[in-house]
């Protein structure tokens, strides 16, 4: 059994058997504290620090945002610094911290493993110590991985995260079904069009169909909402000031930085639909325009694309293969530029898009929500964001032939192959793949 030492720093360290016990002194590295097994049995562990998060969480305070609802997650030793906790979702800004509860560290199984892949969360000795910690393994031996604008490269390509990645590492924006109750706010999605068969409800979005959206050919026109995005910090703007999709994050609310714009999102709609609705969703990129249109009549989906340098666009068709819309949960990333669509948890299609810096991201809304023909249901929307990696200006990490570069999810804080006087870490010292037990 770990037996207990003395607080260091902001930890209390949990020692274990002399092969393997290990004190981490760098409070932005997840401490591993691990009990002596045998070579094919996981070692049992408990994540200390933030620089892994959202994927694995140490000590931490959670809340509800006494607006909206939404569920406000963040970091233990943030808890006391000065101000309160601002809400990602509404931006309510007086929620008292001292109502937070705290959660215990994740537990955490490491499997010792020589085989390593891009992606994966590894176990690893720190650089120059015995000392241990968590990161993800994001260059193989010999790559030249580069950070630019938030995005890794290896050799001039973009390095795309498969869909179960996005999801680990996604940093939420907003949730529909979280709508401020406290406070009599304006709508966060508004119609385009003056005349419009959108009803706003509470966290619900209802379309009726309209005989004067119907066109001369016979065909129904859609009817578009914009989704109205707020800057959810501590200072500047009113809440409902609209702004662009930025690299906030609520997990490290104390730490203080210049915001960066994005536009890799991740959204999740729920709906529900007859066979006889429309149903459609743009998302205005910096250097194109994507549009998606899901004919339940057809059961066809129809991609539509426009570009900022170029007058030809692109249409292209994707059958859907289902047989009933009541009940429908779509999925649409454009991490690291490449679009991938789901429905009902099946790939529809995966392509990549025309990559840009989102520096120069369009003003207006970025996302919009449209339907026509007979009448439909959105129940949820929610949105989220890529992870931004924080750099010095154009960055480049270089690894030896048997070496790794390693990342943390939680860039903000993460201390690794960006700050080591030698990004690359050896094979040698990897201990082997970090698993949650209760996700297994």
């Amino acid at each position: 059994m770990p037996r207990p030492v003395a607080p260091i720093g902001n930890f209390v360290l949990l020692l274990s058997s002399p092969k393997l016990e290990s004190i981490l002194t760098a409070a932005l590295i997840p401490l591993l504290l691990i009990a002596g097994c045998g070579e094919q049995e996981p070692i049992p562990g408990v994540v200390h620090g933030a620089s892994m998060a959202p994927t694995f969480l140490g000590e931490h305070y959670q809340q509800n945002c006494e607006d909206c609802g939404a569920s406000l997650v963040y970091d233990a030793s943030q808890r006391d610094a000065p101000g309160r906790i601002v809400c990602f979702n509404c931006g309510f800004r007086d929620n008292h911290s001292s109502d937070a509860r705290m959660v215990e560290p994740q537990q955490v199984s490491i499997h010792r493993s020589r085989n390593l892949n891009r992606w994966d969360l590894v176990a690893f000795r720190l650089p120059g110590s015995d000392e241990l910690g968590i990161k993800r393994l994001v260059g193989l031996p010999g790559e030249e991985v580069t950070i630019s604008h938030g995005d890794l490269f290896n050799q001039g390509a973009i390095l795309a995260k498969p869909l179960g990645i996005q999801k680990q590492i996604r940093v939420p924006v907003y949730d529909s079904s979280c709508f401020p109750r406290k406070t009599k706010l304006a709508a966060r999605w508004r119609p385009v069009d003056e005349e419009s068969g959108w009803r706003l409800g509470e966290g619900v979005l209802e379309f009726a169909t309209l005989s004067s959206k119907i066109r001369e050919s016979g065909h129904p026109e859609i009817s578009w909402l914009d989704y109205q995005h707020w800057r959810c910090c501590a200072h500047g703007e009113s809440r409902e000031t609209l702004f662009l999709l930025e690299d906030i994050d609520s997990f490290n609310p104390s730490e203080s930085r210049k915001l960066n714009r994005m536009q890799d999102v991740f959204v999740e709609i729920e709906l529900s639909a007859s066979d006889q609705s429309l149903f459609a969703c743009r998302l205005i990129r910096e250097l194109e325009r994507v549009e998606f249109l899901f004919d339940f009549r057809s059961k066809v989906l129809t991609l539509n694309r426009s570009f900022e340098d170029r007058k030809e666009g692109s249409t292209e068709k994707y059958s859907l293969g289902l047989s009933s819309f009541k009940q429908l949960t779509i999925e649409i990333s454009t991490f690291d530029s490449q679009l991938l669509v789901l429905v009902q948890g099946q790939q529809i299609l995966s392509i990549p898009l025309t990559h840009g810096s989102g520096e120069m991201a369009p003003e207006g809304s970025f996302l919009q929500l449209g339907a026509a023909g007979e009448s439909l249901e959105v129940s949820r929307v929610q949105l989220w964001r890529d992870v931004h990696y924080l750099s010095n200006g154009e960055t480049l990490l270089k690894s030896g032939s048997n070496e790794v570069i390693l990342l943390g999810d939680n860039s903000i804080v993460s201390r690794d192959s960006r700050n080591w006087p030698n990004p690359g870490v050896n094979k040698s010292q990897i201990i082997g793949l970090v698993e949650n037990p209760a996700k297994e």
